[in-house]
């Protein structure tokens, strides 16, 4: 338990995680980026399900996806949002591929 406490209180100072949650209250708080937020969310659940079917119009819903996180810039709280989750997102797979690990070689010993 005692790794285990290290590893939440790592993860609750880590400086990424601090001010993606900060960023996280701003968004929420905020009608204009919650809504560019959404509408970006929505606009890359279509495209992936194109892409995924393999539509022949997927090639228009990643320019409308594109066309979507350009006008993103007028959201800088949002496009920093997005780099951060991105980047928090990539932290937690590595965690979990060590946990796996670890817990995969514990097993293969007993």
């Amino acid at each position: 338990m005692k790794t285990l406490d290290n590893l939440i209180h790592a993860l609750n100072e880590d400086e990424t995680i601090i001010m993606y949650r900060k960023l996280e209250a701003i968004i929420d708080k905020n009608p204009d980026y919650k809504a560019a937020y959404t509408d970006i969310l929505d606009k890359q659940q279509a495209m992936v399900r194109a892409i995924a079917r393999q539509d022949k119009d997927r090639k228009r819903y990643e320019n409308i996806y594109e066309d979507a996180l350009e006008a993103l810039k007028n959201h800088p709280a949002v496009i920093q949002y997005l780099n951060l989750q991105a980047e928090v997102n990539q932290k937690m797979q590595l965690l979990f591929s060590i946990i796996e690990n670890d817990l995969n070689e514990k097993r293969n010993v007993e």
